[in-house]
């Protein structure tokens, strides 16, 4: 959806298939994760160019771990209120602990990214600010769903002025109020 409002075709495609439909050229280019992953998946042999910042919502600096914690409902409905709290806090923490080393590592993978040949490119201003627009939008939307949303909104905040994309940290921050 969020490609598809910027204008481009956007479709969804196997894991697997993704490096060989972007070194034949079936597919133009590709957003999957992060800088690590995206080096781990192999595609700095294949793609030449890093759109940075990536328009998605997530962008190559996320500030997130995408992990749950599920328990069966039966289950946590029968624990007392103070191991829940305990399960919840340490869940918390743990999730605050990955989005810090998940940014670490993409710091890192940036660099073996450069060091592999790959040009950073940025867009013009313009189009750059469709997308910021846009992307500012959902964040926006999704900071107002809980104080942990909140929490996640500043630390992304915190990691696109780290990776040097004060546009899009000062924009966010504008929205936000």
């Amino acid at each position: 959806m969020f490609y598809n409002t910027l204008g481009a075709q956007a479709m969804m495609m196997a894991s697997g298939e993704l490096y060989q439909a972007l070194q034949l050229g079936t597919i133009d280019g590709l957003e999957w994760t992060d800088y690590t992953a995206d080096y781990k998946m192999g595609f700095h042999e294949v793609a030449k160019y890093v759109l940075e910042p990536t328009p998605g919502v997530n962008l190559h600096s996320e500030a997130a771990v995408h992990a749950f914690l599920i328990v069966n409902p039966d289950l946590w409905n029968k624990l007392p209120d103070d191991l829940k709290e305990i399960i919840k806090v340490a869940s918390r923490e743990s999730y605050l602990w990955g989005s810090h080393y998940v940014n670490t590592l993409n710091r890192e993978y940036r660099q073996k990214w450069i060091e592999a040949g790959a040009t950073l490119v940025k867009l013009p201003p313009e189009d750059n600010q469709k997308i910021i627009e846009t992307a500012i939008q959902l964040h926006v939307e999704y900071a107002k769903k809980s104080p942990e949303a909140q929490e996640y909104i500043s630390r992304l905040v915190k990691v696109w002025r780290d990776l040097g994309h004060d546009e899009w940290a000062d924009a966010l921050e504008a929205a936000l109020g």
